[in-house]
């Protein structure tokens, strides 16, 4: 019998014995045809953790946005980005296929916000490292492993330690 494995990058596979590897590659083969599922969870949770670091004022990354050096017009403290929550409500998966998911915004400031200038304080809301590496939370990283569970159904929950589910 064999399992997968998912670390923040990677899949690691073991196999026991000649059937396991044949078993496990059919059925790899019929899952893959419907992986577009898998990828169409792993995008939704990831617009949900954006979502959350709107609502929480707080980078994926750890570490809360720059407050803004003078209260608005209005007497609130929370930064214009999330005043009519236009850019956090704009994020949808764009394109959805068997073999890839893109999000997108069609928002062309949050780019401003996300990375930074010399006026405006970064304030990251993408779960993305600045080199553009996914950052795998403790919630994505659930539903990565509970999605590998649904759609592949070889995910071995005792490997990793994650009793949820």
């Amino acid at each position: 019998m064999g399992h997968v494995l998912l670390s923040p990058m990677s899949f690691s596979v073991k196999l026991d014995g000649v059937d396991g590897v044949l078993k496990y590659f059919s059925d790899l083969e019929g899952s893959l045809k419907d992986i577009k599922g898998f990828h169409q969870e792993v995008a939704e949770e990831t617009i949900k953790e954006i979502h959350k670091s709107f609502e929480d004022s707080e980078s994926p990354l750890g570490g809360r946005w720059a407050p803004l050096k003078k209260k608005r017009a209005d007497g609130s403290s929370k930064p214009l980005v999330t005043k009519n929550a236009t850019l956090m409500n704009s994020f949808r998966i764009m394109k959805l296929t068997a073999k890839t998911a893109v999000i997108g915004s069609t928002v062309n400031y949050g780019r401003w916000h996300q990375a930074g200038t010399d006026t405006i304080p970064r304030r990251a809301f993408l779960p993305f490292t600045e080199r553009g590496d996914l950052v795998i939370t403790d919630a994505l990283q659930g539903i990565i492993n509970r999605s590998i569970d649904k759609w592949f159904g070889t995910f071995d929950k005792k490997d990793t330690g994650d009793n949820s589910s």
